[in-house]
């Protein structure tokens, strides 16, 4: 009874989104945050951020990566690695930094570009010489910028 509901509900929220209808557009996250494909305000911006942590948290880097990382920049950032390795050596040189970033910014406030495109968090604290952390919006999702 479970499986046939839950696959009721799949075939329902599949619909609405070939629909159109804007409640289908955020779908559940397997990490607790939500995965948003119009994420334009700040509540998305934060959904985001939490999404974030708990894919770090449970050591998930290449969907990490897969997700922040803004895909005009992702040939520059892969640098001519395949995705699984370039996701190790996130995992090994990388991940605790910013897991540290985004949980020290989870609650504070960014400032934001005039057109809403740019948030950017002062970290409490430098970390590895970096003062601060921004995100960029594009076709409206939030994405780490480099």
């Amino acid at each position: 009874m479970i499986n046939r509901s839950f696959s009721l509900l799949a075939l329902a929220l599949a619909l609405m989104a070939c629909l159109g209808i804007p409640s289908a557009r955020a779908q559940a996250a397997p990490f607790g945050g939500r995965v948003v494909r119009s994420d334009s305000s700040l509540e998305h911006l934060r959904a985001a951020i939490d999404s974030g942590i708990a894919m770090l948290e449970s050591q998930h880097y290449r969907d990490f990566l897969d997700r922040f990382v803004e895909p005009s920049q992702r040939t520059k950032v892969m640098e001519g690695m395949e995705m699984d390795a370039k996701a190790r050596q996130f995992g090994m040189e990388k991940a605790d930094m910013v897991l540290e970033a985004l949980k020290s910014i989870r609650r504070r406030k960014p400032t934001m570009t005039e057109d809403g495109s740019i948030a950017t968090f002062r970290l409490p604290k430098k970390i590895d010489s970096h003062r601060s952390i921004e995100f960029s919006r594009v076709d409206g999702v939030w994405y780490l910028r480099d």
